[in-house]
Parts: C-alpha cells; sequence; structure tokens
C-alpha cells in the first residue's frame, strides 16, 4: 500500500518538474489587483494593473505597464488615478516552478486629484508555475516622486495571474 502512495505521488509531482522557465525572446503579460496605502494608512487606493514583459535574455526581463486605480483618502472626494512605467525586473532561477524576482521601474503617473509627476520605484515577488506558462505571483514595491524624498513614498502590493508566450 505504501508503495503504490510513494507510485502515486511520485506521479502527481511530475508536471512540476517539467516546467518551462521563460526564455531569452519570450514575452509576459501579467494581470494583477493592486492596493496601496500611505505611510500613515489615511489614504487607501485600490485597482487593476497590466503588465506586457519581454525577456532580452534569460532572467532579465524588460516590461511596460499600466496601472488604475480608485482612491479614497480622508477629508477629499474619491478619484481615479493611473500610471504608465517602464522597467526592469531580474528573474533568479532557484527552481523552474518558483521564480523570485527584483526590479526597478521609471514612469509617470497622473489622474483627477494626483498631480501628474515622474516616479520611480523598486520592486520584489514571488511567481509560481502551475504549468508551463503559466504562473501567479505577489508583488511589493515601494515608489516615490522623483521631486520628492525617497522617505516620502507610498508601498505598493499586487497579486496576480501571469501567462508566458
Amino acid at each position: 500500500m505504501l508503495r503504490k502512495l510513494i507510485v502515486v505521488g511520485a506521479i502527481a509531482l511530475l508536471p512540476t518538474l517539467a516546467m518551462a522557465v521563460p526564455q531569452a525572446r519570450d514575452w509576459e503579460l501579467t494581470l494583477s489587483g493592486t492596493g496601496g496605502s500611505d505611510t500613515d494608512f489615511e489614504a487607501t487606493s485600490f485597482g487593476a494593473e497590466g503588465e506586457l514583459g519581454y525577456y532580452a535574455v534569460e532572467n532579465v526581463e524588460l516590461y511596460l505597464r499600466q496601472a488604475i486605480s480608485y482612491t479614497d483618502a480622508e477629508g477629499t472626494d474619491s478619484t481615479w488615478d493611473g500610471s504608465t512605467r517602464v522597467g526592469a525586473a531580474y528573474n533568479f532561477a532557484l527552481s523552474d516552478d518558483w521564480r523570485p524576482y527584483a526590479g526597478a521601474n521609471l514612469g509617470y503617473r497622473y489622474g483627477d486629484l494626483t498631480d501628474d509627476s515622474w516616479i520611480a520605484g523598486l520592486e520584489a515577488g514571488l511567481k509560481y508555475y502551475v504549468n508551463t506558462t503559466t504562473f501567479v505571483f505577489g508583488q511589493v514595491g515601494y515608489d516615490f516622486l522623483l521631486e520628492e524624498s525617497f522617505g516620502d513614498g507610498v508601498w505598493v502590493y499586487s497579486l496576480g495571474i501571469g501567462f508566458n508566450f
């Protein structure tokens, strides 16, 4: 009986051993929900984000990201805001199914009550491949205005799904 369980378990794990790792010249599309808060948690926003990435070389992804969000801040009317960014991320090849990554981006933010401004950010995340082309991911980033100090930034969180093709 134990031998049968081991064989069935090994067969069930075979798909995780055959995961594909994105190669140079592969594309990636991600869709995610986002949320963010200021350092005092007095202003909160929720939104959606899409990203189109290209692996210039193995493990290095260049991307274009578009975000739109709804913001509800204490003492103001609710607003719609957006940002467009370009960035790069390094995907660490620790295993085929778990892929941690870290990156940086530069972009522009705009919106109803947002001062249009240039932004930069640092981010880190983790992708888990559920099959050879599809993954789920979580990401944490820190964004700041280029006109302000680094310490006046905001934390941004994302959960989503992605596809390599």
